[in-house]
């Protein structure tokens, strides 16, 4: 851990950097975010680019409490602040009309912005030092898998400083100033939770619904107690705009996200077998492993030299294991990675869960034979 003044210098090292307009990459509870100021359009416009993420897919804004929250929409309702004393900070973003303060750019062009306070004390540090509000997409290539440690960044952007590190080698603490065009890796140890936030959609006019554009750690029965009325869920077809110019409503909701780079693909236990046969016979492009990963439940099996990764039975040690694992398979220089998908369950964390692996994967080809 690094000692108080160079955690210090880090703070103040990676606030100047953001007030500058450059990017910090920085920890949550759920997932690494790609830290720029909300309200400066060119530093934003630099998170896209750096990502490769399409315009129309908007950021989610975080803050350090509800007082920031509110100069950021024209009216933060009292189902907002209902859900913000229950859930903040914690893994739950709220979408409400946004103010002019708010740039096009952060929604996509949208109405709408998402606004969410995270469960770590290093960013809200970094936001109260900054002193502005910090759009925070995951950390890494758009579409790709998201990152739950330093490390995992710092893979998806070599080129960055990762801090306190940084601090220790030069030993000149904030005297040094960052280029602009470098990203600042603030490391805060891995993430706890491990997929990314539910976005709920609150309603302004009469008749509007209470909408879950993206599952996540915070439930629909969770959210429908608090506010005393029913939520809706959305589904992915109702969600995704066919006109790829048109903002979407939330971020993660892209049809293929969260995504290794080797070919993934998903399968209920019962498609075991097929499976086996699959990875038996499996074969090659050049350059890679005539092998594959297995992401498991249980105790099954994997015949050698194909690898297998055990994964929680518990939905939220799933949660906070997948993405890593994702990372582990994919750096191996596999064929393939297949990923068993749990049983069907009303609990709702499993359904987010399910929800990230079908956006990283394709279903189990099937057999020439069935």
């Amino acid at each position: 851990m690094p000692d108080a003044a160079h955690h210090a210098r880090a703070i103040a090292r990676a606030a100047q950097h953001l007030r500058r307009g450059g990017l910090v990459a920085f920890p949550t509870e759920t997932v690494y975010g790609l830290g720029a100021d909300a309200l400066n359009p060119d530093a934003v416009a630099r998170v896209f680019a750096a990502k490769g993420r399409p315009s129309n897919n908007p950021l989610i804004v975080h803050v350090d409490g509800e007082a920031m929250a509110q100069t950021l929409v024209e009216r933060w309702t009292s189902d907002a602040r209902k859900l913000a004393a229950a859930f903040w900070p914690g893994p739950l973003s709220i979408v409400l009309p946004r103010n002019a303060s708010v740039p096009d750019v952060v929604t996509g062009g949208g109405p709408n912005v998402a606004i969410r306070c995270p469960d770590h004390d290093l960013t809200r540090e970094l936001i109260r030092a900054a002193d502005r509000p910090l759009v925070g997409p995951s950390a890494n290539k758009s579409g790709f898998v998201s990152p739950t440690a330093a490390e995992h960044v710092l893979r998806e952007f070599p080129d960055a400083l990762l801090l306190p590190a940084a601090i220790h080698a030069e030993n000149s603490g904030d005297r040094t100033e960052t280029p602009l065009d470098t990203i600042l890796i603030l490391d805060g140890g891995p993430c706890a939770r491990g997929i990314e936030s539910t976005v709920v959609r609150l309603p302004v006019s009469i008749g509007d619904h209470v909408v879950i554009l993206r599952q996540g750690f915070v439930s629909a029965d969770q959210i429908a107690a608090t506010l005393g009325r029913s939520v809706e869920i959305a589904t992915p077809n109702t969600t995704i705009r066919e006109q790829p110019h048109e903002a979407l409503e939330s971020p993660g909701l892209l049809d293929r996200h969260y995504a290794p780079r080797t070919p993934a693909f998903r399968f209920p236990p019962e498609q075991w077998p097929d499976v086996l046969d699959q990875i038996i016979d499996l074969e090659a492009p050049d350059g890679l492993e005539a092998r594959a990963a297995v992401l498991t439940l249980g105790s099954r099996s994997v015949p050698s030299p194909h690898i297998r990764i055990a994964m929680p039975t518990d939905p939220r040690q799933y949660a906070a294991r997948l993405y890593a694992a994702l990372r582990e398979a994919d750096e191996q220089g596999l064929a393939a990675i297949y990923i068993e998908t749990p049983t069907q369950t009303p609990e709702p964390l499993w359904q987010a869960i399910a929800d990230r692996v079908r956006r990283a994967t394709v279903t189990l080809p099937t057999p020439p034979n069935a």
